[in-house]
């Protein structure tokens, strides 16, 4: 009986120790992420870049008009936006 007392006093030991090590590891990582935490500043963009909006429509005939003039809402220069539509679709979609 008392093989099994220390047994589980030994198991204790070793559960507790490796909680231990585990929360000291835990806050090790948070104040190195409170060290670092500082975000980098951004310089703002000069020009903006060119952006492809690709739309794929497969038998979508209700959807079609609505997404188009969604997109064509944007409000991003238009010179300098593409916009491809992809549509494969086999009912009245294609018109």
């Amino acid at each position: 009986m008392a093989f099994i007392f220390y047994f589980l006093y030994a198991l204790w030991t070793i559960a507790s120790l490796c909680l231990f090590i585990y929360v000291i590891q835990e806050l090790i990582l948070l104040r190195a992420a409170f060290r670092t935490s500082k975000l980098p500043t951004v310089s703002p963009l000069q020009e903006l870049p060119m952006v492809t909006v690709q739309l794929p429509l497969y038998n979508e005939k209700y959807v079609a008009a609505r997404l188009i003039d969604a997109i064509c809402a944007m409000d991003y220069p238009r010179e300098l936006l593409d916009i491809q539509v992809l549509d494969d679709s086999g009912d009245e979609t294609v018109d």
